[in-house]
């Protein structure tokens, strides 16, 4: 018999095992040394790589419509949940105006954010359930996290009770590893498959110990979705049935006695009525079933089945009044239902299969979020969509097929969106832009139907913007595939791409690759290149010799050439800046050609005989980059040498067409994280590297804004797994160091001159030593002019009359009006300086009130003690018998102490020297 102890000790083994597994994995990215046409080898370690970085500046994009979307109590804004953030949108303008929980290091989520709910103490705050096992609670207008509760179990679902805030009711859910913890401490329900928890979580005064704030009520395999009844009495679970739980208070687990199963099968949604005893299920065979229920028949409910729906109802929701209930499924229609009288309307062509469904506050808008990562604004008065907030979207193919291009007009992100379209998304903004139908097709079909649609393959842009060429291909490996080259003019009247010309059937089989010639946007004639695996490449042309068929003043595109070289399938081509180079890759080798003469020029081979699968030219420089699965080369075109070469299994690559960077990344899929290495062209030691935690699915460089075009400074744009688009920015090291140089050579001054004080604002514009050296010298003139005036009130050789001398005067205020100090610094000191200062004189006054006060105490003492015989007051009072008043004596009354020893001296003519000190005048003492 094995006890629990081996047990928990046998998982550990094996759980390091599985680790040591995972260290040897050899899908993990190996960076070695590359070398160069000079013999030099560059052996850089992941350690020393590390050092530097790059810095994500800012993430856009996300899933903005998988989770119900929340209002603010004025109805101006709406909370979406987005990854492990939650962006905040203007109903009025769809835009997106905040972000709350931005990065884990900053106090935010740091997994998936399932749920959001107003405070119904504050509605100026916001509560955020997330997976990571905690709940916080946010100031959304000021951006500030207020609370974290730690529930240590991932949050699947949370309603707030209604009556009683302090209180929430969760749908927590174990984890694997949880599994195997909770197992070791003996949880035999957990152990036997139920990972859902449903309990009551508190969340009001931290007084109470944390294993009294949360009460497990039951524990199941499968959780759909609880709800809490108006009142707060009863509460509703949808797993394999309905249970419904009428809610008792008590700190301890709820027993299975207390709960009510109600014969609903398989429910998937379920919403209380807010105005009677009412609850609506909808489950996965599409039915509405309407339970009414009383707390005598809470047993046996009256049941009311409504069936429209043909699949599950995915979303369902109230209305305020309880009589219309809303709800949405895979159709991509919007149904009302009128409960009393069975009488249903419908809202169709939404554009995607409803996710979710919630109505604003003031009733004026019908929010839904459809599965194209939209959110669609109804109005309820009209019917009609009066705001959409379209997120990124996606469609069957992840990663995208065309990957990540950038579209040089406006600088937008390019990519496919649904099936058959492209999509453009400004990451800056944060907004998708514009969308381009390339192939029509339904968009109300349901995910899970088996029509095979057609994909956009590849994309590409002329230099100036002017064209766009789309591949699309249609294959159910039943019929003949389809495939069409599509030419995309801008229009700037409509300010979109326009359909030009449509080739039909352009190779003989798929393309591979396609590509504009940049030099053919400078005056000439637009040229592209088209690769396929029929062994051939083509040249396309735009001219108006179409021939007799044709208008004489009508153009188009045509094939104006074809190329092909030793029967080898060419999947990569690529223009140089000046557009006089084509080079294409057949095979391993990489051949060079005359775009104007179509004649072959030179043919480069690689050391290895791995397929070139990615070339480009790298920027305005001679350099051509080669990759494939295993290796990237760079070659120089002056020599036709090889520059260096580098051993990496690159899984994307970008090169910047403003510099001469090259990123490459390295995926790990078992894993499940990446790691990003930036390579100059001129060398083949990594200028930068950066770890990441999700796979990378598409790469490219976009330039910041306008100016930076011109000074050649780029960002790196990241697709995420999770539908984001991260901007990565690049770090020049060179100038990192000349930064961090400098700061060492100032470090001396610094600490001198002014504390070393850290801004967000000179790391971004730096140092403001310029402002800085002009405070400094306005402080030091203002010292200096208050030095002036602090001597000429100290001056005893003042004028007769009270005024300062005019001369000194214009040399104090001579200064520039900006360079002068404050009226409020300099007032004191200049009226000082303007009136007569009788500083000897209010000294002595104050000298002689003492000494008066001084010769009244000595006198009392004097009178209190005569009765004593004088040899006893000369052995008691002496000054250092009185400690306490040494110093006082001391300082002021100097003379006095001589007396006072004089008269312990000789007794007898003790008052005979007091009565002649009270005649003599205080003045002619010095003191």
């Amino acid at each position: 018999m094995v006890t629990k102890t081996e047990k928990s000790n046998k998982r550990r083994s094996n759980k390091k095992e599985k680790q040591v597994e995972s260290n040897d994995d050899p899908a993990t990215p190996v960076v070695n040394g590359g070398s160069n046409n000079n013999k030099q080898t560059s052996n850089v370690t992941v350690q020393q790589l590390q050092k530097r970085s790059l810095v994500v500046s800012k993430t856009a994009g996300g899933k903005i419509s998988d989770y119900p979307i929340v209002f603010t109590k004025d109805s101006r804004y709406l909370f979406a949940c987005t990854g492990s953030s939650i962006k905040i949108y203007s109903v009025a303008t769809g835009a997106a105006l905040k972000v709350l929980s931005k990065t884990g290091s900053t106090g935010g989520h740091t997994k998936m954010v399932t749920n959001v709910a107003l405070n119904p103490k504050n509605p100026m705050q916001l509560y955020s359930a997330s997976l990571d096992g905690t709940i916080k609670l946010w100031d959304y207008n000021d951006d500030v996290l207020l609370k974290t509760f730690h529930v240590r179990q991932a949050v699947e679902h949370m309603v707030i009770c209604p009556n009683d805030p302090d209180y929430v009711y969760l749908v927590t859910k174990v984890e694997n590893d949880d599994i195997n913890n909770e197992d070791e401490d003996g949880d035999d329900e957990v152990s036997k498959g139920k990972n859902y928890t449903i309990c009551r979580y508190y969340l009001g005064s931290d007084e109470i110990q944390p294993h009294k704030k949360r009460r497990v009520i039951v524990r199941s395999q499968d959780c759909f979705g609880i709800d809490v009844s108006t009142d707060g009495k009863y509460l509703a679970i949808a797993s394999r049935s309905v249970l419904i739980w009428p809610v008792t208070e008590g700190d301890g687990d709820v027993p299975w006695s207390q709960f009510h199963v109600w014969p609903v099968q398989s429910p998937r949604k379920l919403k209380f009525s807010p105005m009677k005893h009412c609850l609506a299920v909808g489950n996965d065979a599409g039915e509405l079933i309407v339970c009414y229920f009383t707390p005598d028949n809470l047993a046996k409910p009256r049941l009311s089945n409504n069936q429209w729906h043909h699949t599950e109802i995915r979303a369902l929701h109230f209305m305020a009044d309880g009589i219309y209930v809303l709800t949405g499924g895979d159709e991509a229609v919007l149904v009302f239902w009128q409960l009393e009288t069975g009488f249903k309307q419908f809202l169709p062509r939404l554009g995607g299969e409803i996710n979710s469904i919630s109505v604003s506050p003031d009733h004026k808008y019908y929010c839904v979020g459809l599965a194209d990562n939209s959110i669609r604004l109804i109005n309820s008065i009209t019917q009609k969509v009066d705001q959409v907030i379209q997120g990124l979207q996606y469609g069957n193919k992840t990663p995208p097929l065309s990957g990540l291009v950038v579209e040089p007009r406006y600088r937008n992100v390019v990519l496919n969106g649904v099936d058959g379209s492209v999509q453009f998304y400004n990451p800056n903004s944060d907004a998708h832009v514009a969308e381009v139908e390339v192939v029509p097709v339904s968009r109300n079909q349901s995910s899970d139907n088996k029509f095979v649609r057609a994909n956009v393959q590849h994309a590409a842009f002329l230099a100036n913007g002017e064209w766009m060429a789309t591949v699309d291909k249609r294959d159910d490996f039943v019929n003949t595939s389809e495939q069409h080259l599509k030419f995309w003019r801008w229009d700037p009247n409509t300010q979109s791409y326009a359909l030009h010309t449509r080739v039909d059937k352009p190779h003989a089989g798929n393309i591979t690759s396609i590509t504009f010639n940049s030099a053919s946007s400078r005056g000439g004639r637009p040229m592209a290149i088209t690769t396929s695996d029929d062994k051939t490449f083509k040249v396309w042309h735009f001219t108006s010799k179409l021939g007799t068929a044709y208008d004489s003043d009508e153009e188009a595109w045509t094939c104006r050439s074809i190329g092909l070289y030793r029967r080898d399938i060419p999947e990569a081509a690529s223009f140089s800046t000046d557009g006089s180079i084509l080079a294409v890759a057949f095979g391993s080798l990489i051949t060079l050609w005359d775009p104007y003469e179509n004649c072959i020029r030179r043919v480069l081979a690689q050391s290895y005989e791995e397929n070139v699968n990615t070339l480009r030219f790298v920027g305005d420089s001679p350099y051509l980059l080669a990759a494939s699965k295993t290796h990237i080369t760079v070659w120089n075109m002056l020599t036709c040498t090889v520059w260096w070469s580098y051993k990496i299994k690159a899984s994307h690559i970008a090169v910047d067409t403003l510099s001469t960077r090259i990123a490459v990344v390295c995926n790990n899929e078992k894993r499940k994280e990446s790691l990003f290495a930036l390579f100059d062209a001129k060398s083949a030691t990594p200028v930068a590297l950066r770890h990441s935690n999700q796979i990378c699915n598409a790469l490219t460089f976009i330039p910041r804004t306008v100016k930076d075009i011109t000074k050649g400074r780029s960002d790196l744009i990241c697709l995420t797994e999770k539908l984001a688009l991260e901007i990565i920015s690049v770090v020049d090291p060179s100038a990192a160091t000349a930064k961090s140089s400098l700061e060492e050579k100032d470090t001396s001054i610094q600490t001198t001159a002014e504390p070393t004080d850290k801004r967000l604002l000179d790391d971004i514009f730096g140092k403001r030593s310029q402002e800085r050296n002009e405070k400094a010298e306005e402080e030091k003139l203002r010292t200096q002019t208050a030095a002036k005036l602090r001597e000429q009130a100290m001056q005893k050789e003042t004028v007769s009359d009270g005024r300062a001398n005019e001369e000194d005067q214009d040399a104090v205020l001579g200064a520039p009006s900006h360079a002068l100090p404050s009226v409020e610094a300099v007032f004191d000191t200049f009226m000082g300086s303007l009136m007569k200062l009788r500083i000897s004189d209010t000294t002595d006054n104050e000298q002689v009130e003492d000494a008066m006060d001084i010769d009244e105490e000595e006198q009392d003492n004097h009178s209190v003690t005569s009765s004593q015989s004088q040899e006893h007051i000369s052995e008691s009072f002496t000054l250092e018998e009185l400690p306490s008043l040494n110093a006082y004596f001391a300082d002021l009354i100097k003379p006095k102490a001589n007396n006072t020893t004089t008269s312990q001296e000789d007794p007898v003519s003790s008052d005979t020297d007091d009565s002649d000190d009270d005649e003599e005048d205080p003045n002619e003492i010095d003191w």
